[in-house]
């Protein structure tokens, strides 16, 4: 006799990570003064292979009637704890079981893995696969400095008149703070940077 059965993968793999300006690859720092990757919300290409359980790559992975593809998440490595957004982009197609992109991007700063996974979580109603996670993926630091400021306000010496004199100290009844706040390329605060 024969029966209907789901062959998925039994891994996914992560390789060739770099920065897509100019194709630098990851430093993989693990340390706040390591080497930079990049700023926050840049560009960075990576691939993934569908591999079997031995790690032989799974050519057959992306061509299902309703071509299958990978998704990122991330698990920081630094700081020790603070936020771990999920990456933005997509793979091209696969072929011969492996998908490159290069328009990745991560809001955040310090340094993630990228763990694969089934793009829909579940592949041909068979359950999701979580991939290994990468090498270490970063550093990654603040694309820029927004500078905010409130509007200070002297302090009269005669309250009668509503002026100060010359040669009188100033004092301020609401004081100067300028803000700055470390964000992403695409203006999100990066939350980690402190």
């Amino acid at each position: 006799s024969t029966g209907n059965f789901v062959s998925r993968p039994a891994n996914f793999t992560v390789s060739n990570v770099r920065r897509t300006a100019d194709n630098v690859a990851n430093p993989g720092t693990t340390t706040a003064s390591g080497t930079v990757f990049l700023a926050a919300g840049r560009p960075f290409g990576a691939t993934v292979t569908a591999v079997d359980a031995e790690g032989a790559t799974t050519p057959n992975y992306g061509r299902e009637a309703s071509p299958e593809s990978v998704r990122f998440t991330t698990t920081l490595v630094l700081p020790a704890t603070g936020a771990a957004p999920a990456v933005t982009g997509t793979f091209g197609a696969f072929t011969s079981g492996q998908a490159s992109g290069t328009a990745f991007s991560w809001n955040e700063v310090g340094t993630m893995r990228l763990v694969p996974r089934v793009s829909d979580g579940d592949y041909l109603a068979a359950g999701d696969v979580v991939g290994s996670a990468s090498a270490p993926v970063g550093r990654f630091v603040p694309d820029r400095f927004e500078i905010a400021q409130n509007t200070p306000v002297f302090q009269t010496s005669c309250i009668a008149g509503g002026y100060g004199y010359v040669g009188q100290p100033f004092v301020y009844t609401v004081a100067p703070v300028i803000t700055a706040t470390a964000v992403a390329f695409g203006g999100s605060t990066t939350t980690n940077y402190t």
